[in-house]
């Protein structure tokens, strides 16, 4: 079997207009951090949520001021490229300590009731 590369090969293909919609991607994104607890919660302890809490802060803060200044000194740089590339990846993070944390107090509860 041979395998080639192109660099210049483009291969172009259909997406929903609903997926290029902003709202659309960060509830995508929402719903992939409650995926990630969904599928193994156990993973998703108390100290692990406060790590991706700190890096999810973390780079909030980062995204938040390099594409500030993309923004600022960029002419074709639009809001809404700032609103995905700052928010994108925080908000899965958010999202993942948003439903550990429903997922360990929802355990917690389960074993009060006993």
């Amino acid at each position: 079997m041979k395998i080639e590369y192109d660099p210049k090969m483009i291969i172009y293909h259909l997406i929903s207009k609903d997926k290029m919609d902003l709202n659309w991607i960060i509830k995508s994104r929402i719903s992939k951090g409650r995926d990630y607890v969904l599928n193994d919660p156990k993973k998703y302890n108390t100290l692990y949520l406060f790590l991706v809490l700190f890096v999810a802060i973390c780079q909030l803060t980062v995204f938040s001021l390099f594409n500030l200044s993309k923004f600022i000194f960029l002419k074709n740089y639009y809001i809404e490229n700032w609103k995905y590339e700052t928010l994108t990846k925080p908000i899965k993070r958010f999202s993942i300590v948003y439903y550990g944390i429903k997922e360990i107090t929802s355990l917690f509860n389960n074993i009060i009731k006993f």
